[in-house]
């Protein structure tokens, strides 16, 4: 059976790519924000807040990863499908903050969680030869969700209004991920595949991974450097993609429509860069990727702060779209290497506890900054420039430590 299944995971890899795309709603955010806050006259902090909320309910991901030991996987996708879906069209009744926070950032979150780290979870462990290149292709997917769901959604703001848009988009991408979820097959209790960390680190005789429950994993230091890690990868990024259109209409003139464009290219951005740097990880590592990673944000950051030329901002824009695909790929990979697979369903969840923290922080400063400063983001740039610079220092740190295990192994 282990063997037969070996090829159907193949199989399950395709409905899993479809059932990411169709839930990746989240990262079009920006083309939502400014004709909700034009139809109510709302903030921009407080119609960003329904964004942090959805990436908030982040934290409750340790629950789902311990349903998943319970359950089967199409029964917990199937679930969040119907959370998601319904989400979205409750946002589209929307008349109140409230209703909108609920929709969208409650159930819209909830739903987006258990789909998102469920699908991440499974696929890397049945396949664990390949991890770092399933993460980024899930990874790619869930942020494809933005290259084409941000100008659908625009163009149906524009033809029907934003409630009705609302509405159509959640019983297409809630109708679509169910539908899918029910071709999901978990692996008999014998199948196994002997995974790798890394190319880079089999050569360089890395110390074997134990697998650790999560009580050992919350007590162990490098829990503690790989959470704040990525959370400052991760604020850049959702900074971001949650108010890319109104930076590219505030700071470069762009229509409305134009400005959907951009958020497109970021995403994919962000996209390439979730393939692209999950791929290298498995072949030079992911301590060292992540230090390249950092680097470039911390870069693109100073540019935006201190430079005004058009095509500068755009490109600044378009890596660091490219980087924060990077961070959200390494996530799952990283903590199979140093915790292992055999608990990753609920580790995995801890660890992503950095997604929906950072979510609370990015959008919400971009935001803050934004209405202080007359639609200006300089501030919130630099203020993402040094939290990228504390994530460099981790990453050298979580380098250093590693590299005194190999050594004494050596020994």
């Amino acid at each position: 059976m282990a063997t037969t299944y070996n090829k159907k995971r193949w199989f399950m890899l395709g409905i899993s790519i479809i059932i990411c795309i169709f839930s990746g709603i989240g990262y079009a955010w920006s083309v939502f924000q400014k004709p909700l806050v034009a139809k109510f006259g709302w903030t921009n902090s407080d119609v960003a807040l329904a964004y942090s909320i959805q990436i908030g309910i982040g934290v409750l991901v340790p629950f789902f990863g311990k349903l998943q030991d319970l359950l089967k996987t199409r029964w917990i996708i199937l679930a969040g499908a119907l959370c998601y879906g319904s989400g979205l069209i409750l946002t589209g009744f929307s008349e109140s903050l409230f209703s909108l926070y609920i929709g969208f950032g409650l159930l819209g979150g909830i739903g987006i969680a258990i789909i998102y780290t469920t699908c991440m979870s499974f696929m890397v462990k049945i396949f664990a030869d390949k991890r770092g290149m399933i993460s980024g292709i899930l990874a790619a997917s869930f942020g494809m969700g933005a290259v084409i769901w941000a100008p659908i959604g625009a163009n149906l703001i524009i033809s029907n209004g934003i409630g009705s848009a609302f509405k159509i988009l959640g019983v297409l991408l809630g109708g679509v991920v169910l539908l899918a979820s029910l071709f999901l097959q978990n692996p008999p209790k014998d199948y196994s595949v002997s995974g790798t960390i890394s190319a880079v680190d089999k050569k360089s005789n890395a110390p074997k991974v134990i697998d650790l429950k999560w009580q050992q994993m919350l007590v162990s230091p490098l829990f503690y450097i790989v959470l704040p890690l990525f959370i400052a990868g991760a604020i850049s990024g959702l900074m971001l993609m949650g108010f890319a259109s109104p930076i590219a209409q505030n700071s470069l003139g762009m229509t409305a429509q134009r400005a959907s464009f951009i958020v497109s290219i970021i995403a994919i951005c962000n996209t390439l860069g979730r393939l692209s740097w999950g791929t290298l990880s498995d072949r030079f590592g992911r301590k060292p990727v992540l230090i390249v990673l950092f680097s470039i944000s911390i870069t693109s950051f100073l540019m935006l702060s201190f430079l005004e030329l058009n095509q500068i901002i755009l490109f600044s824009l378009f890596l660091v779209g490219f980087c924060y695909g990077g961070y959200v790929a390494l996530m799952a990979p990283l903590t199979a290497d140093l915790f292992g697979t055999k608990y990753l369903n609920v580790n995995y969840g801890f660890v992503y506890i950095a997604y929906p923290f950072a979510g609370l922080i990015g959008p919400r400063l971009a935001g803050y900054a934004s209405d202080k400063n007359n639609g200006d983001f300089t501030f919130a740039f630099f203020m993402a420039g040094t939290i990228a610079v504390l994530g460099l220092i981790l990453a050298i740190i979580l380098t250093i430590i590693q590299r005194r295990k190999t050594e004494k192994i050596r020994r």
